[in-house]
């Protein structure tokens, strides 16, 4: 499987967000799109066509993984859960924005929308986990306008793709929780290994204790190897490569790597 990490800003400050080119089972795969046309720009530099993407995926209905979807030029199916059109709304430091994708990114695509209801084999060894069960409830993302209803973070899927008898994940936040992502894997595939979790992590406000708990839950899930990419945070990254070692990735967005 080769990958090719468009836009991080983890990696890479040039713009907040995550967009991910994947190359596995015969099929050419945009996981999310970051804000701007930057992913684009990027493939243009590595020479990967637009036109080549048989398909799209788009982790969450917030606006640093979703807003780019408004550049994109060619009819290419879009798989997202069904919730992530909806409003959302975040709180940061007591300022109150629209944190969704945006109306624009939704029209210009929605004839190419599959929306996501449950569990969805999408192509040859290609799935999408849908509904994570958490208890975990940032009480900083909204559903609605007047910040009543606390985002739960239903609408967030992983991309999961089987090559023999390993599993890949990718994740965009893991806003439900890293460990509640890697579990629901496990149950869907018992019998696979977890070779590789690619994600974004939302670990950036965890204590190295919490930290060090969680890196211990993946190991006993059975994660092979991790590479943390977007809203991970440097002390998480840091406490990965030192606990996981050469099965800790660290990359940079302009290189390929098979994994």
């Amino acid at each position: 499987m080769k990958i090719n990490v468009l836009v991080d800003d983890f990696i890479d400050e040039k713009e907040h967000g995550l967009s991910i080119y994947i190359e596995a089972s015969g099929k050419k795969i945009l996981f999310d799109t970051a804000q701007t046309n930057n992913f684009l720009v990027k493939m243009e530099k590595l020479e990967i066509r637009e036109e080549e993407l048989d398909l799209v995926v788009i982790s969450h209905g917030h606006y640093d993984h979703g807003n780019g979807l408004r550049y994109l030029s060619k009819d290419i199916p879009i798989f997202l859960h069904e919730d992530a059109i909806k409003p959302k709304y975040k709180n940061k430091d007591g300022i109150y924005y629209f944190n969704g994708i945006s109306n624009d990114a939704i029209n210009v695509n929605r004839r190419n929308f599959n929306l996501i209801k449950a569990d969805q084999e999408i192509a040859s060894n290609i799935f999408v986990l849908a509904n994570i069960k958490t208890d975990k409830k940032n009480e900083n993302f909204f559903l609605d306008e007047k910040k009543n209803i606390v985002d739960d973070f239903h609408d967030e899927i992983i991309l999961a793709i089987q090559e023999n008898n390993d599993l890949t994940l990718f994740l965009g936040c893991s806003h439900f929780g890293i460990v509640e992502g890697i579990r629901k894997a496990k149950e869907c595939f018992p019998h696979l290994r977890i070779k590789n979790v690619v994600a974004g992590m939302h670990l950036l406000n965890d204590s190295e204790k919490e930290i060090l708990k969680i890196i211990d839950q993946l190991k006993l899930l059975g994660v092979f190897n991790v590479i943390p990419l977007h809203c991970t945070g440097e002390l998480a990254a840091e406490l990965f490569l030192e606990e996981f070692g050469e099965n800790c990735i660290l990359i940079s967005s302009s290189e390929s790597i098979y994994i």
